[in-house]
């Protein structure tokens, strides 16, 4: 179950497996923890959320808000992605490298706290965002978000099914 903003709905947009999406573009942590509307059955959610509260939340209201949501899937293994670091800085004023790394600190954290599994995904975009997988600094190319989608089934064992 994937679940996050606009950029899991880039995910949505370039998947073709079936698996159940909840994503709206724009939203934050504590709409979607009023929103959420669960799939029938899922066994792990793979959340990425944070880019839309770069900057605007403070670390203990952003943690809270990402602590109430695994606690809202209540899944047996919750995932979380990195929010990857920008190649053209800042995209927006709040929305740059250093909350980039700060928020991500964070996650790190509740993942720590709530025993959910942290995925980097550093791991696939590198320290930065490549200039050319990207439309607008922050969003991917469609083939960038097909990959990236790929890896990510890779990585949760999902590619095992």
């Amino acid at each position: 179950f994937f679940v996050g903003n606009s950029l899991v709905e880039g995910l949505r947009l370039n998947s073709d497996d079936g698996y159940p999406f909840y994503c709206e573009v724009g939203i934050s942590l504590p709409t979607l923890n009023r929103k959420l509307a669960l799939p029938d059955d899922y066994d792990i959610a793979i959340i990425e959320m944070g880019s839309n509260e770069l900057g605007a939340y403070s670390e203990e209201s952003f943690k809270n808000s990402y602590q109430e949501l695994i606690e809202i899937l209540d899944a047996l293994a919750t995932v979380l992605d990195s929010t990857y670091q920008l190649d053209q800085e800042p995209y927006a004023a709040r929305v740059n490298n250093t909350n980039v790394r700060l928020y991500n600190d964070y996650i790190r954290s509740v993942c720590s706290e709530t025993g959910a599994t942290f995925v980097d995904c550093s791991a696939f975009f590198g320290d930065t965002l490549p200039a050319e997988w990207t439309r607008d600094g922050l969003h991917l190319t469609s083939s960038t978000y097909a990959n990236w989608y790929q890896w990510i089934i890779k990585k949760v064992g999902l590619d095992q099914y």
